[in-house]
């Protein structure tokens, strides 16, 4: 293990002024004498190196979303964070650049995405099961070599060892939403070598997925009827009642997603 500690990157220019490298990691920490794979990072340097403090790793959630990507534009960070830090992100094993999971490509993600509406408009959810089935059997059988290794404690291993390549004593770190996952199993861990830590819009290690999608939509609840008492609180344009309310709501959101079905809106980028 000592020696992915001691790694000494290669940065080089890449997009935006920021600089680019790759990382190696263990794929089996059990196996120290198994295959590796590479971590891609990204840094946007601190923009007053006479006060740098450190690097401050960043995660913005998903799971699954890049954090390379995350760091390109860091105007989400304050001005000061950006002069005192270099803003690090990385990619997780299996997403973006760091040994990407990629089961269909476009055209077949278009393919399943018309077979799953489809069997949404029937109510068949048989079929639905079935098509989740097919896609979860297809990604097993390509990448059957990497998935028993993705993983939040195998990410947060991986981060002890981007924290010691960035020459920092102490893990200076920001997740977002599954990144605050990251950053917990990271404290239990390491408790020794976290600094300062900042886990924004917070997910429970506790939870199983279930509960969380459950506690999400109770919660998406609670802000619903708040708004409906809100409303029926002043003059309430959308009806004289709770029901009222909650009707014309979901009279006015069903008719919004119909007419986008019916003429969707190009944007772009």
């Amino acid at each position: 293990m000592k020696a992915f500690y001691r790694q000494e990157p290669t940065w080089v220019p890449c997009e935006d002024g920021k600089q680019c490298a790759k990382v190696e990691v263990q794929l089996e920490y059990a196996d120290p004498d198994g295959r590796r794979i590479e971590l891609a990072l990204l840094k946007s340097p601190a923009t007053d190196s006479t006060r740098r403090i450190g690097s401050l790793l960043v995660n913005p959630g998903g799971p699954g979303d890049s954090g390379v990507r995350f760091a390109v534009d860091p105007s989400w960070a304050t001005p000061e964070v950006r002069a005192r830090y270099d803003i690090v992100g990385f990619d997780p094993r299996g997403v973006g650049s760091s040994s990407p999971i990629v089961c269909m490509d476009s055209s077949q993600v278009d393919h399943l995405d018309a077979e799953q509406r489809a069997a949404e408009a029937a109510g068949d959810r048989s079929r639905l099961l079935q098509l989740a089935r097919d896609y979860s059997d297809s990604c097993r059988s390509t990448f059957a070599w990497l998935l028993p290794h993705i993983g939040t404690e195998n990410v947060a291993a991986d981060l002890d060892i981007l924290r010691a390549v960035l020459k920092d004593d102490k893990l200076h770190f920001y997740g977002h939403s599954y990144g605050t996952l990251i950053g917990q199993y990271y404290a239990e861990r390491f408790p020794d070598k976290v600094g300062r830590m900042v886990l924004d819009s917070l997910m429970y290690a506790s939870l199983s997925q279930g509960e969380f999608m459950i506690g999400v939509a109770e919660s998406l609840d609670t802000v619903f009827e708040n708004f409906v008492k809100r409303c029926l609180a002043e003059t309430c344009p959308l009806g004289d009642d709770a029901g009222a309310v909650r009707d014309k709501v979901r009279d006015k959101v069903v008719d919004m997603i119909g007419r986008a079905t019916a003429a969707p809106l190009s944007v772009e980028g």
